[in-house]
């Protein structure tokens, strides 16, 4: 049996169902595919930690989606959100398996999210990040 490959969506899980649900759709078509990440595990009982999972998850992915939006999320030790721990994660395997989209909203971006923006988005370090409106876009 061959070896799905697997990507990792990874936002915050508040605010933006409707992307993780329009990637989950869009991919959902290929056998080959297994998504991952903190949204199909809300339910499930692990052994690890949540963090410890998401981290292995960002860490084993072969594809990193990140979607951006105005909120920071849930801030964990060390005063980053859960999804910037699992971006280093990401990049510190493999910066050439990561995607980043940001969405455009019209509420305020929180201070916290748009350093972690400008630190994705960086010239020398970071990435190009579409930016869309509407979840059918990405």
């Amino acid at each position: 049996m061959q070896r799905k490959i697997s990507i990792m969506i990874s936002s915050v899980n508040k605010g933006l169902e409707a992307e993780r649900d329009a990637l989950k759709d869009a991919f959902s078509k290929f056998e080959f595919v297994e998504l991952i990440g903190s949204a199909p595990f809300n339910n499930t009982a692990l052994s690890g930690s949540s963090a410890y999972s998401t981290i292995q998850m960002a860490k084993q992915c072969d594809i990193y989606l990140l979607i951006l939006s105005n909120i920071f999320g849930c801030e964990i030790i060390g005063g980053q959100s859960a999804t910037e721990a699992e971006f280093d994660a990401a990049i510190k395997d493999d910066p050439t398996k990561i995607m980043v989209f940001k969405k455009d909203v019209s509420d305020p971006i929180e201070p916290k999210q748009q350093a972690f923006i400008d630190k994705v988005s960086n010239y020398y370090s970071g990435y190009f990040r579409p930016s869309f409106k509407y979840s059918h876009q990405l």
